[in-house]
């Protein structure tokens, strides 16, 4: 019954292989030399807008306005789309852009500092630094709010009860390490509170955190002035301050300037192109989202969503990735969540790559070591004592590469189809290529194994399998 069990052994190779492979392993530099210039570029096939999101969160309402005024005013003759990428605070998109979009001035992508918080919170192979900066597009200012039955009815009162107990105070807002807890981390820095010691609770999107701040989990909630929307509006919820440096957002909402704080920060959002597309593509892309820019569809969609117009093109838009790079750096060091922290390795989606290739290095070298000890022991003529089925094909040089050229080929289909076209027929394959003879099995098993992974990624790890 040995052999039976490592069948098995083999199949849990086998899933480990092509999770490996889906997850980042293996990638390539982006940093190679740019091709020459094309004067006068202008698109020949749909541009794509990938949102690094789930729809309805801001860098999806951002592509799909950027869509439209391109699309609404005619100012190309391609069309132009808007693709969801969602997980891992957007390095999923961002991974995907730089590796296989690389050198494609059609592959475009909204990007923001959230991405900047995942990035570094994650260890990402990927940073900003992979792409080409276009233009920055948008700032949107925080707000912190209570309910409307809060005992805070001033920012003072909420600092007199936050600096009390720092470590109790529990604020609510949007993912770790993005711009709600950055925020949260300098007004404690402000008040003389250690970033370290504080409670911050993250939530997926906007509406969990609300409905937490409503349903009295958290003691205040801490978003993007314009997420706040009908819950102000219907009194709900009751804003204490904004971020920005004055009273442009609201004229009725003091700033923390007004309230002796010196402490400007806000959301930022722009776009950018994959790593490598030429000077004159670069350029033809920054004029035409600058005319889209000067749309009313766009000027009407800042308006309407209480958004401030900070568009940079270019150097300057590099240099502004830049700086606030380092500034978040900084703060999720403090938090004790950044990169050079002394806090716990952070289990991020660069996490399981490392882990499935320390275990499939272990089994396969089991396998191999087992079966060289077969062979062995077959040319000095010792009877094996194994339960081996007859139809079951021994190991050889010629099966090992069959294997390999599937593994091979899954990788170019996977990168062509996507992970759930293409991983039930490389299960499959590979399952007939170690002596599988029930076909029908061999199918059922590998789309549930496949629809399993692809669940378990996306719900529980925030991971979205390309």
């Amino acid at each position: 019954m040995a052999d039976k069990k490592f069948r098995w052994l083999r199949m849990a190779t086998l899933a480990a292989m092509f999770l490996a492979s889906q997850l980042g392993l293996g990638v390539s530099s982006v940093h190679a030399e740019a091709p020459s210039d094309k004067e006068g570029w202008q698109p020949s096939k749909t541009i794509t807008i990938t949102a690094p999101s789930n729809p309805g969160g801001g860098w999806d309402t951002t592509a799909r306005f950027l869509q439209l005024a391109i699309n609404e005013n005619g100012l190309t003759n391609e069309s132009v789309e808007v693709v969801n990428r969602g997980g891992g605070g957007g390095t999923i998109g961002l991974a995907e852009l730089a590796s296989r979009s690389e050198g494609d001035p059609h592959e475009l992508m909204i990007t923001g500092f959230g991405m900047t918080g995942s990035i570094i919170m994650l260890g990402s192979t990927y940073s900003l630094d992979s792409t080409t900066p276009l233009v920055r597009l948008t700032d949107e200012y925080q707000a912190i709010g209570v309910p409307a039955d809060s005992p805070f009815q001033t920012l003072e009162d909420l600092v007199e009860a936050f600096k009390a107990k720092p470590a109790t105070f529990a604020w609510g807002g949007g993912s770790a390490g993005g711009s709600d807890q950055v925020f949260m981390a300098l007004f404690a820095e402000q008040l003389g509170i250690d970033p370290a010691i504080t409670n911050y609770v993250a939530f997926t999107g906007g509406g969990e955190a609300a409905a937490a701040l409503l349903g009295g989990q958290v003691d205040a909630g801490i978003s993007g002035f314009s997420e706040w929307g009908d819950l102000a509006e219907t009194g709900r919820v009751r804003l204490l301050a904004v971020s920005a440096p004055d009273r442009r957002v609201d004229p009725n909402l003091p700033t923390f300037h007004d309230l002796g704080y010196n402490l400007d920060f806000s959301n930022w959002r722009g776009i950018v192109a994959p790593p490598n597309i030429s000077q004159g593509e670069r350029e033809a892309l920054i004029a035409l989202i600058t005319r889209a820019h000067a749309s009313k569809t766009w000027q009407d969609f800042l308006k309407k969503n209480g958004l401030q117009d900070s568009f940079q093109t270019s150097d300057e838009f590099s240099q502004f990735i830049t700086s606030n790079t380092t500034q978040t750096e900084r703060i999720l060091q403090a938090l004790g969540v950044g990169s050079g922290s002394t806090a716990g390795p952070i289990v991020g989606a660069f996490f399981f790559p490392t882990l499935i290739a320390a275990l499939l290095a272990m089994t396969g070298g089991y396998l191999g070591f087992h079966s060289i000890r077969k062979r062995e022991a077959s040319l000095a003529g010792n009877e094996v004592q194994t339960s081996i089925e007859e139809d079951e094909p021994e190991p050889s040089i010629p099966s090992f590469a069959i294997s390999i050229a599937l593994l091979v080929g899954y990788l170019v289909a996977a990168n062509q189809v996507g992970f759930a076209i293409a991983t039930p027929f490389f299960i499959v394959a590979m399952a007939r290529q170690i002596g599988s003879r029930s076909l029908i099995r061999d199918i059922i098993v590998a789309i549930a194994l496949t629809a399993a992974i692809t669940f378990l990624f996306q719900e529980f790890l925030d991971v979205e399998l390309l």
